[in-house]
Formats: structure tokens, sequence, C-alpha cells
């Protein structure tokens, strides 16, 4: 399989990077003389930037892609982003094509993609753009051709359908928005964590939301049609004890097992925790596992 995040460096769906990135040079691993420096890949004054890890990280060898949100700077305390809520937030995208050292950023939504709406933004929608119309999706995607790149969206958190978009030209124009089955949900709360494993097979990696309506339940999703249909939800999760659970993070290991790292917690108000799924596409886990 491909994946969307570590393994594989061509194509990366699920790393955050947010204002800045660290950028590691050494001749060796381990080596004396390695050389770790910072560059901004975005800086405004009186603006905000974050959840580049909901957007997606895409590389195809020096060239890489992110996304991201940027909202205005307004200070909400010590425990609230810093995000101006009755300000505009957008959905930009940054291209570095010299591995990281140098940035510029892209709005896609001045080709009518991208463009954010829902509850789940923590700005509010620019005057003016208006999301394209959800379709569903013919099928026929090549997941596997060399330029691709997959992003998945979310409308809420807890309740209501999520979208994905997609690219063949490295993320210079993007078709969609598609429209995601719900699963038999209440609410899919896609962030963007992908495998490919083949030319029309595809692993999505989401969280549903559980049977109180709360967001919390880590599941995967499958298309082997080029994304026309899914199948039946594969659940990781069902008991987290409350919401802002989840958060996916996948990548297949050697010896052909899945391993998705997602934070977690067991009751209200208790410390969250990092929990892997180790599981077999072939044996998925079930409920409350």
């Amino acid at each position: 399989m491909t994946s969307a995040t570590t393994r594989w460096p061509t194509r990366l769906g699920g790393l955050g990077v947010w204002w800045c990135a660290g950028l590691l040079a050494a001749p060796g691993v381990g080596s004396a003389d390695a050389e770790v420096h910072h560059v901004k890949v975005y800086a405004e004054p009186g603006r905000f930037g974050g959840w580049p890890a909901n957007h997606g990280l895409w590389a195809w060898g020096n060239e890489v892609l992110v996304g991201f949100s940027a909202g205005y700077y307004r200070d909400l305390g010590p425990d609230r982003h810093h995000i101006h809520r009755g300000k505009p937030e957008e959905h930009l995208l940054a291209r570095s094509r010299d591995g990281g050292e140098t940035w510029t950023i892209e709005n896609p939504a001045a080709q009518g993609a991208l463009i954010p709406a829902g509850t789940a933004l923590h700005g509010v929608a620019r005057p003016g753009l208006k999301e394209r119309p959800w379709r569903e999706s013919p099928g026929g995607i090549d997941f596997s051709h060399p330029d691709f790149a997959l992003t998945l969206r979310m409308t809420d958190v807890h309740a209501g359908p999520s979208r994905f978009y997609y690219s063949i030209d490295r993320g210079h124009s993007w078709e969609g928005p598609f429209g995601l089955p719900l699963f038999g949900q209440v609410g899919v709360a896609a962030r963007t964590d992908y495998l490919v494993d083949g030319p029309q097979d595809c692993l999505l990696f989401l969280t549903a939301s559980k049977p109180n309506g709360r967001e919390g339940r880590p599941f995967c999703a499958r298309t082997t049609d080029g994304g026309r249909t899914w199948d039946p939800e594969i659940v990781l999760r069902d008991d987290g004890g409350g919401r802002d659970v989840g958060y996916p993070r996948t990548v297949q290991r050697p010896d052909g097992k899945i391993l998705t790292v997602y934070y977690f917690h067991d009751r209200p108000q208790s410390d969250r925790y990092i929990v892997a799924t180790i599981w077999h596409p072939g044996q998925p886990p079930g409920p409350n596992r």
C-alpha cells in the first residue's frame, strides 16, 4: 500500500507543520554535525495559521504541498485557539520546490476549490465565496497516479457529512467536492489520512459520531472502484469516553498489518492519551476493541 503519512515519502496525507517547518539535514542518522533549522511556512502580521494535520501534506521528491487554515488573530485566552471567530477563515496551500526551504502560498478558492464551509470552521466563511455543489463520485479515480493528492474535509465534528477533493496535478487543480456517505452514522468528521492499495483501491481513516451523537469513534472506510462506492465501515474503537477523540494517522507495516494511531480517553473529563490499533485488512477489528 501507499501511505498518506510517513512510510512512503512520495504521498503524505496526515502530517502537520503548523506555522513553521523543522528541517533536518545530516550526513548520517545521529551524526554529531547534524543541522536542524526552522523555516517559516506561513507567518503574516495579524493573522492566524493552524491545523495542517486536518488538511494534508504531500510530497513528490523535493516538491512539497501542505494545506492549512488561515484566519485573523484574536487573543481568546490561554485555553483557546487565538483565531477571531467573527472574521473569515481561509483554506490555503503552501508549496515548496526545494524540500521545505522556501514556500509560496496559494489560494485554491480562486479556482472555486477547497472553499471553507460548515460549522466546523473556527472563523466564518468569506463573503461572496460559496462551495461548489457536492456531487456523487463517478468512480474511476486513479489513486496510484504519480501526481495524486487527496484531501478530506468535514462540515461538523459531531453531526453531518464530509466530502473529499482529489488532484492529479500536484494540487494545482482539484476535482470535487464529492460527498462521502454517512455509513449509517449521525456524523462523519473527516481529516486527511489515507492508504492507497492500488489504482482503484483506497482506505480512508475517519472519525464518526458515537451512538450519542458526539464525536469520538475512529473507523476505516474502503473503496475498490475508484471512489464510486464505499464498503461498510471498519470500526477501530467505539468506546471513547467523550468528544474530541480520534484524529487518526496511519501507516502499513512490512508484514501487511495496518497501524492506526490516534488520541483517546476512557471517561468524560479524563486525561487523553495516545493509542494505536494494529490490525490486518483481512481481519478487521470489531467494536469495543
